[in-house]
């Protein structure tokens, strides 16, 4: 199959968009989240804590 620049695009736009949705529910639960399990995933290289 032949990708476009507007295909490869499109297809940009759409991940993009599920992953602010992904960050967004993250974020949801991460409120839920008591310190301790914060704490552990900060100790995973990689994420970064605000």
């Amino acid at each position: 199959m032949n990708m476009t620049w507007q295909n490869l695009n499109a297809l940009f736009e759409e991940n993009y968009w599920l992953v602010q949705e992904q960050k967004k529910a993250y974020k949801k639960d991460e409120d839920k989240t008591e310190s301790s399990s914060f704490s552990a995933l900060a100790q995973i290289p990689g994420v970064k804590m605000k």
